[in-house]
């Protein structure tokens, strides 16, 4: 017998169809001449092609759900895989990290490249980040070491520009130093909170990042959420940040000029199996008094594994004033 749902044939009846699964009745006796034969219902079987072509709408409409923002499969939206992702950098106690920034200030251009670890990077005042690498400005090149640990900040530079080195050096945070500690670290827990102060987000599909499936997604950050995020973890970590400072140090207006027409932006890199950041690539161009374009890009490896990190031995106050007083 013929399958009445997709045409195939020489099925016995009382069995299953070989191709699509529906049953075959069994051969039923013949009708009873005397009796009255039931008029044709009316339905006619669809052909294969337009199942076929049923089954490719149901497809496109899956495809166009998930570009609109929804799933008609149950997988997570945009926005769903970024939350989770939010809350997965929340709970992460250490990470390895490499960072390349490209970073371009009044016509001249830095370049910095570190490799490092990282852990307790949800609380900044808790922050301990170890990293290694270089910095390169006006074509020259200067390796550097930074240790962030205990609201102390370590650098040794090579060559040393205070001629006592190379030399580990130190600076407590506190609202005087903010500026040149701001310039001097590039604490990798700052830039993965960006992820959480997006305006918009969208889909861009699926990439190998250094052998591991992804999910990328692009997003649009909102440089006032950036500003009021700033302004918390500068509080925490160094005290209260005026909110407008009379004395011209830095408070928190300035720090809201800078990204009040900020141009942000943020590829995000999430790993399909375990729903991980494995690459954000930030592009900021920052307005105010002295505008700064930078583009960042970090890779993360090593999630939660035991990392290390230690104040260097013998290091000495940086020799050099901020903000009117020392680094002490």
């Amino acid at each position: 017998m013929e399958c009445p749902v997709c045409g195939t044939e020489d099925l016995t009846p009382g069995t299953f169809c070989s191709s699509c699964g529906a049953a075959m009745q069994p051969a039923t006796a013949p009708q009873d001449p005397a009796l009255p034969v039931a008029p044709p219902s009316g339905r006619r079987r669809l052909s294969r092609a337009a199942r076929t072509a049923i089954v490719g709408g149901v497809a496109v409409l899956a495809i166009a759900g998930g570009a609109l923002g929804f799933s008609l499969l149950g997988g997570p939206t945009p926005e769903e895989a970024i939350a989770a992702v939010a809350d997965k950098v929340d709970g992460l106690e250490t990470f390895g990290f490499t960072m390349e920034m490209e970073v371009e200030v009044q016509g001249q251009s830095l370049d910095m490249e570190f490799e490092g670890v990282a852990e307790d990077n949800s609380n900044p005042a808790a922050a301990k980040v170890a990293m290694d690498g270089s910095m390169r400005l006006l074509g020259q090149t200067m390796r550097m070491s930074e240790v962030i640990l205990d609201g102390r900040l370590y650098l040794k530079y090579d060559p040393d520009p205070f001629g006592a080195g190379p030399q580990w050096y130190y600076m407590d945070f506190d609202l005087s130093g903010l500026q040149t500690a701001n310039q001097g670290s590039a604490n990798p827990a700052e830039y993965l909170d960006y992820m959480k102060a997006y305006s918009t987000v969208e889909s861009k599909g699926r990439e190998e990042i250094d052998g591991v499936t992804c999910e990328h997604y692009y997003l649009v950050i909102d440089g006032e959420k950036i500003a009021d995020m700033a302004v918390e973890n500068y509080s925490e970590l160094m005290g209260q940040l005026p909110e407008d400072a009379t004395d011209g140090s830095f408070d928190a207006e300035t720090l809201r000029e800078m990204y009040a027409d900020a141009d942000l932006t943020m590829d995000l890199y999430i790993g399909v199996e375990d729903g991980m950041p494995y690459r954000q690539v930030i592009e900021m161009g920052l307005g105010g008094a002295l505008p700064i374009d930078m583009v960042l890009t970090m890779d993360l490896f090593d999630f939660n594994k035991p990392v290390d990190i230690e104040a260097p031995a013998g290091a000495i106050p940086l020799p050099v004033e901020l903000g009117g007083t020392t680094g002490v």
